[in-house]
């Protein structure tokens, strides 16, 4: 009987470009199933059949192996950039940059929509509260009811005829309220887009109502 030294290791899978394309293909469709699924083991049994099917036969291990070491290679490429090492030249880093790149460095089953995803409704309400000077947490602030103060309606204020401001005058408030409270530096840009996309959105109106 041969003891346990004697027996010699698998060498390990050498994976061809070609190979480790078709892998990330399957691993960017099965991403959701991924992330969904606390005990994951028949994800990759399902990537692992489906590169056997196009004639790539990997084991699940072999498959679990590699997507760790693809996730390993760009997560170390993520952090020289921010160190600035030059661009990568790693052929599948812009691809894994466009489907996991949102995911937290700590925990890849789980996937960030908010840095994935822009809600219109979002951008709206920060452009209503640049335009009235009311931010939502001054707003929370308010809304929020002091202990042992019985909670009084206040009656709905009477209706004024306003003008529209002319983006002229908007834009002059605009920037007595920045002179009034400094803002962060990610601040003023939002603030800066903002004010650029509704600049663009005013002049549209414009044209279309010359057309008109």
């Amino acid at each position: 009987m041969e003891s346990a030294q004697s027996v010699k290791k698998k060498p390990r899978v050498q994976w061809t470009e070609k190979e480790t394309w078709a892998l990330i293909k399957l691993w960017e469709d099965h991403l959701d199933a991924l992330r969904g699924q606390k005990h994951n083991g028949g994800v990759y049994q399902a990537i692992a059949e489906s590169l056997t099917d196009a004639g790539i036969p990997r084991t699940r291990a072999q498959v679990h192996s590699k997507i760790d070491n693809l996730t390993q290679t760009f997560r170390k490429i993520e952090r020289e950039l921010t160190t600035g090492f030059p661009p990568p030249t790693w052929p599948y880093y812009k691809e894994l940059k466009r489907f996991i790149g949102c995911l937290p460095i700590n925990d890849l089953s789980l996937m960030e929509e908010s840095c994935c995803d822009t809600s219109s409704d979002t951008v709206e309400k920060l452009i209503y509260e640049m335009e009235s000077g009311v931010s939502s947490e001054a707003t929370e602030t308010n809304s929020t009811p002091v202990p042992g103060t019985p909670n009084e309606q206040t009656p709905p204020p009477a209706p004024t005829t306003q003008s529209t401001p002319s983006p002229a005058t908007s834009t002059a408030a605009r920037a007595a309220r920045k002179r009034r409270r400094p803002l962060s530096a990610a601040r003023e840009f939002q603030e800066a887009m903002l004010a650029e996309q509704k600049m663009l959105r005013e002049q549209l109106e414009r044209a279309q109502q010359a057309e008109i």
